[in-house]
């Protein structure tokens, strides 16, 4: 297994990268039922945007209306800023910045009005905890901290006032549970968890109540498709009639338009995924826009509150070719708009 700081997870999700299927999969799909809901995807062309990139992550700030995207890797790590403001990417110079990573997981804390960003990969694991303030960086100091490791999953619960972290790799893949309170990170101890996995989505559903884990990577480079909910104390696996295909680096949102978590892309073992799913809050249904964005995995998902748009960025391609593409998903003219979402393995509902 190769691991350089330009390529990150890839060398862990891609065991194989030398004879991987690079083409989209669209056959492994199952054709499951289509969307009741119409919805497209549209590739956008910003006058500005950040340099091509994976692992970066990205956020909505409702307190400065800011899509905010940090790091990422693209030949090296990164540590630059940006904004998104619904037409055109704008990089911002903050005083002070985290050092370069890729593969954080970052989420809005609704109880303090901050930006969160912890861990990633630089040439080594990290478990430091930032916070953006709409003009800078902070490095925080919590008295507890999770163990380093990249690609984690976070997500806001407000049902109970929860910013919950799960799991992620850090040369071994991890199955932990851990709360952020604002000032500092206590571990749980749930009475059952998914198995140790990393890149998994995860969002919070509201109109279900419920805070939902799919797939990941687990040792052994497998993906399963299994579907977990968070309670406020424990996990439950859940049992939906229909599911994606298990998957490694999708990205996620919460569309409250047609009320369901949306999932797009992803990788398995052979190959790229570009098919978009919901989760109705008990099973799983394939959406059918006309056209997608290519293939990918590790990209950023997020949802502007400003500009009701809700827009993705770059990712992996191949083993060693990054995006730098923009795209924005809707639903149909007409219908109502509003997603609350994050990059694959990172979320926050409003």
């Amino acid at each position: 297994m190769v691991r350089a700081s330009e390529t990150l997870f890839i060398s862990r999700r891609l065991t194989i990268a030398a004879v991987i299927v690079l083409a989209t999969v669209t056959s492994l799909i199952a054709p499951a039922s289509a969307s009741a809901s119409p919805a497209a995807w549209s590739q956008l062309s910003p006058a500005g945007y950040p340099a091509a990139r994976a692992g970066a992550t990205m956020a909505y700030d409702p307190a400065t209306g800011q899509t905010v995207l940090f790091g990422g890797a693209s030949g090296t790590a990164l540590a630059d800023t940006w904004d998104w403001n619904g037409s055109t990417w704008t990089q911002l110079s903050p005083a002070t910045s985290p050092p370069a990573r890729s593969s954080a997981t970052m989420v809005y804390d609704p109880a303090t009005g901050l930006i969160i960003l912890f861990g990633g990969y630089a040439g080594g694991y990290l478990n430091d905890t930032w916070s953006w303030n709409g003009s800078t960086w902070t490095q925080l100091s919590p008295a507890t901290s999770p163990p380093a490791r990249d690609s984690a999953t976070m997500a806001y619960d407000p049902a109970f006032g929860q910013m919950i972290l799960f799991g992620g790799y850090a040369g071994g893949y991890l199955n932990d549970t851990w709360d952020w309170n604002g000032s500092t990170w206590t571990q749980l101890s749930p009475a059952t968890s998914p198995s140790a996995r990393a890149g998994s989505p995860m969002a919070y559903d509201p109109a279900s109540g419920q805070m939902i884990l799919f797939s990941g990577q687990l040792s052994g480079y497998s993906t399963p498709n299994d579907t977990w909910n968070w309670n406020g104390s424990t996990w439950t696996q859940l049992s939906p009639a229909v599911s994606p295909p298990g998957r490694f680096g999708a990205s996620t949102v919460y569309d409250s338009a047609i009320n369901q978590m949306v999932i797009f892309g992803g990788s398995i073992s052979t190959g790229l995924l570009a098919d978009t799913w919901a989760w109705n809050g008990t099973v799983w249904t394939q959406l059918s826009p006309v056209i997608s964005p290519p293939g990918r995995y590790v990209a950023n998902m997020a949802y502007n509150l400003a500009t009701s748009q809700t827009v993705l960025f770059g990712g992996y391609s191949t083993a060693a070719a990054v995006l730098g593409d923009t795209w924005s998903f809707q639903t149909a003219p007409g219908a109502p708009t509003g997603v609350v979402a994050t990059r694959g393995n990172t979320q926050v509902t409003l």
